[in-house]
């Protein structure tokens, strides 16, 4: 069986957010395709140019599917990784009139682009995914908009978040500072007026957010007890994760999946990770023993609990050893997700038409 797999970036990224650097690594052997059970499987991994802005990477998608398109039938299935690629590639399968290859897409943000209540949108969305074979996704509310508002019914799977592998815990905590770090939909502004006036030292490591291009910071007075570093390199996130007392994950009030792979290396970590309240992390923190929640924006929510924790280490403790046993209790993560996709896989391949 042979898998053409879209990645919405270059696939020397790709490789990086996976833990390899090495690009003659086959497709098969990365992510979760390295925990299907059939290693006879061929995956190419297709990429795409990159650009930081959803608005600005629409030509670049399309460029990615069309010189996908004159090789189609050399595959079997079509993974897009992503709802942005994956609506794409729908439309001009749809377009084209192609019933082969089966046609999969992981959504990671279908749920923050379709509003149940913009008839018209999702009128238009409904259209142009309706030759959509399959769909994965990795939290509850999004499987409840596919199925309810999308009308895929019997044709969606959740699977846990792929956490990241191969992480390196510092333990017991070496560093005297909070960390936050990230890019989509980060509210670095009631992140450091909370840490603001305190003795709390913070160090944010920002990159920029797909849906604006920016970091967020900009025009922000940043106090001397919060450092701001831009973009560093993967190793070196985890690394400062990994030595911080504590994780913040600020974001706005949003129901789409944000903050899941630093929420993932910091429960890994043995980390208490203090997040916004939002949909798509109820699948991983209980308030107060997994994890921390703090009200969307409420700076003195956030002020309150980044205190507490400053003033009760033996809390970190607890709540870091449970969510690190949450992490294990997932760490089929991967192996779960290989699995599960796989099944859908063959269920979709032995249903082909001819």
């Amino acid at each position: 069986m042979k898998i053409a797999f879209l990645v919405p970036y270059s696939k020397r990224h790709f490789y990086q957010i996976c833990g390899v650097s090495d690009l003659s690594v086959k497709g098969k052997d990365v992510w979760f395709f390295k925990h299907m059970p059939d290693r006879s499987i061929e995956v190419d991994i297709i990429g795409c140019l990159t650009t930081f802005t959803y608005k600005k990477r629409v030509p670049l998608v399309i460029v990615q599917i069309v010189s996908l398109l004159p090789f189609l039938r050399r595959y079997d299935v079509v993974i897009s990784a992503g709802f942005f690629n994956g609506i794409l590639f729908s439309a001009m399968r749809k377009l084209l009139r192609l019933r082969k290859p089966a046609h999969i897409i992981l959504d990671t943000r279908a749920i923050g682009v379709l509003k149940p209540d913009r008839r018209m949108i999702i009128r238009i969305a409904r259209y142009s995914l309706s030759p959509v074979d399959g769909v994965v996704c990795f939290s509850r509310n999004h499987q409840d908009l596919w199925e309810k508002t999308l009308g895929f019914s019997g044709r969606v799977v959740v699977v846990p978040w792929p956490m990241v592998e191969d992480l390196q815990e510092a333990w017991p905590v070496a560093g005297d500072y909070i960390f936050s770090g990230g890019s989509t939909r980060r509210d670095w502004r009631t992140l450091i007026s909370a840490v603001a006036n305190t003795d709390a030292n913070l160090i944010i490591v920002a990159g920029k957010d797909s849906a604006t291009g920016k970091y967020g910071l900009e025009e922000m007075e940043i106090p001397q007890n919060v450092k701001v570093l831009r973009s560093v390199p993967r190793q070196s996130y985890s690394e400062l994760l990994s030595k911080s007392r504590f994780v913040v994950i600020p974001v706005h009030e949003v129901v789409t999946d944000v903050g899941w792979d630093t929420l993932s290396q910091a429960m890994t970590l043995r980390k208490v990770v203090i997040a916004t309240r939002i949909p798509p992390l109820f699948e991983y923190i209980i308030d107060g023993e997994t994890g921390i929640f703090v009200n969307p924006g409420d700076v003195a929510d956030l002020r309150e609990k980044i205190l507490f924790l400053l003033a009760h280490p033996e809390e970190t403790q607890r709540i870091g050893a449970n969510a690190k046993r949450v992490m294990e209790d997932t760490k089929s993560g991967r192996r779960a997700a290989g699995e599960t996709v796989w099944s859908m896989v063959q269920k979709l391949c032995n249903n082909m038409p001819n």
